[in-house]
This record gives C-alpha cells, structure tokens and sequence, in this order.
C-alpha cells in the first residue's frame, strides 16, 4: 500500500520531508508549503497501513527524531526554524513493540529474523513478554482495520460490503498472528511459564469470537432492522450513541460494533429481548423467538466449529494446546 501525501496530510502536491519508524509504527512528515507541514503516525499491520493521527504545524520541518523510551511511550522531536516540538505519547512497552517488529518481519516471510528477534523479546522478563503477547492479541482484535476511515480503497464502497471484509481480514490476521506464536517458538520458549497457557487460550479464544462475529454479520443481512435497532440500543446503553440516529449514523455504529471483536457477545442478550418488543398476541412473536435462537445457536456454533477446526493451525501445533 502506497502512502500518498492525500492520505497523509489531505493534499496532493507535496513531498514526504521526513520519516521514520519504531516498531510497528512510524512518523512521516509532509511539508505542504514553507510555512507548514503535516505529521502522520501510521500504524503498519500485515494487512496493511493505516493512518492513525494527523496533526499540523505552523512551521517548515528542519529536522525529525524519534525514539521509544523504556517507560513505554514514544517521543517525537521536531526541529523548526522556530525551535523544537516536543510530543510524547503512550505507545506500549519495549517489550511489545520488539514483539509487534517481528511480527512485521514474521508476515513479510522473514521467519529466521523474526525468531530471532522474539527471543531477545523473551530473554527481557515473563511477565512483560507475557503481557505484550496478550496486548496485541486484543489490539488485532479489535483493530478498526482500513475500511473503518475514508480512504481510497473504501471510495464509493456499501457499508455492508465493509464490515465483510473488515471481518474477512480480520480473521487471516488472526489465523496469521497464532501462526507466528507457533512457527516463531514463542509457545515452545514460554510453555512452562506461570499464565503461559491462559495467554495461548485467549489467543485461541481470539479466533473463535472472530468467526462467532462472522455468523452475527451473516445472520444480519437476514433481519437488518432488527439488528440495526439492537446495535444501536447496545451502544446507547454504554452511553456511545444518542437515543435517535439517522441512517448515517446507523451505519457507522454497525461498523464500529463489527469492528470490537473482543465483546461481540454483548448484543445476544438484546437480542434474546427482540420478542418481548413485539405487540402482545402478534403473529410475529413466533418468527421473532426462533430468530433469536437461530441466533444464539449459530453464534455457538460458530465458535465450537473454529474450536474443532483447531483454530485454522496445523495438526502438529494444534496438538500442544487445551481447549480454552
């Protein structure tokens, strides 16, 4: 994927100034004319780069550096002809941004480099290499992934034909990232570790809740209405949505719930209600509890059959674990 100046700052005609990388993001700065210039932090996934903050200076850039400190967040320095911009911003340990490196390295076919890297990562402590593996299983998770911003890929796209694709990426990311853990012997180095086996279940679990979210979006196209109407109820009751939206709105909140793969399981009990939300005596009432169990049951369903499938991994890795 190409990082156009259009999608880094919003212009056309301009040059990249600066860039540079730490870990698995980077800091590029766009110079639009001699009075100003724009910096992006990009986030760089397997599947693709991703625009995660813009922000403009009133000022050219003379000089870009960036380093990652051990207390886990990023400092950016930037040198001006009127002096020097100072940002710090959380971005995770050392630890997991090694680990989100040889990931990169991992997906990019550069297995012996990646091996390598992790275990550096796990020579530095259990408990923080521990804590990174279960961070970035929970970020992929719920990664808003590309087709959730305004992009070129997206230009002109139906809201339905994103939220399938974001899931379908979703779940090679997912498929890629226990293959990694596997084939990088990451397992293998932290097996006998204390929260080593929960780590491996929630990765696992990972899959399952990305196929149990593939079954709701299936079963969506089904009764749209319906789960419009308890998406939207879902997330007026955590306060994230006014109580009457528009269509557009609508949209957007299908694909921010399609988006949070770690608490799909949320909209079950709102649906398991969609009866009692029918006029007493109405001939839909029947319709409307089977459709709710159909629901419940191909949500399960889906998850015990990635289960079974052993999680998409190969005989011999699958083997070493218990099922969650």
């Amino acid at each position: 994927q190409v990082l156009t100046p259009s999608i880094l700052c919003g212009t056309t005609a301009m040059d990249i100034c600066f860039l540079a990388r730490v870990g698995f993001s980077a800091v590029v700065v766009v110079g639009t004319d001699m009075e100003r210039c724009v910096m992006s932090k990009v986030e760089m996934l397997p599947s693709g780069m991703k625009v995660v903050d813009k922000r403009e200076l009133k000022a050219s850039a003379l000089a870009l550096g960036v380093t990652l400190d051990r207390g886990a967040s990023t400092r950016v320095v930037i040198v001006t002809p009127y002096g020097v911009r100072d940002y710090v911003e959380d971005t995770g340990s050392l630890e997991q941004a090694s680990l989100r490196a040889a990931y990169g390295l991992y997906a990019s076919g550069q297995e012996p480099r990646a091996t390598a890297m992790v275990q550096r990562v796990l020579e530095r402590g259990e408990q923080q290499a521990l804590d990174s593996i279960n961070e970035i299983t929970r970020e992929l998770l719920d990664h808003p992934g590309l087709g959730v911003d305004d992009g070129a890929r997206w230009s002109g796209v139906d809201a339905d034909v994103m939220t399938r694709h974001l899931l379908f990426d979703k779940a090679r990311e997912m498929r890629q990232w226990l293959m990694f853990l596997f084939e990088c012997k990451v397992w293998h180095s932290i097996g006998s570790w204390q929260g080593a086996e929960e780590a491996m279940h929630v990765a696992c679990e990972a899959c399952e809740r990305v196929a149990a979210a593939s079954q709701l979006r299936e079963l969506d196209d089904y009764q749209p209405r319906v789960f419009a109407d308890a998406i939207h109820r879902l997330f007026a009751e955590e306060g994230e949505a006014s109580g009457k939206v528009g269509a557009e709105e609508l949209s957007e909140l299908r694909k921010r719930f399609y988006s949070r793969v770690s608490s799909c399981e949320r909209l079950l009990p709102i649906l398991a209600n969609y009866p009692r939300t029918l006029r007493l005596g109405s001939d839909d009432v029947v319709n409307a509890v089977q459709f709710a169990n159909s629901v419940t049951s191909g949500f399960m369903s889906a998850a015990l059959d990635m289960r079974a499938k052993a999680w998409g991994l190969p005989a011999e890795f699958a083997a070493s674990l218990r099922p969650p």
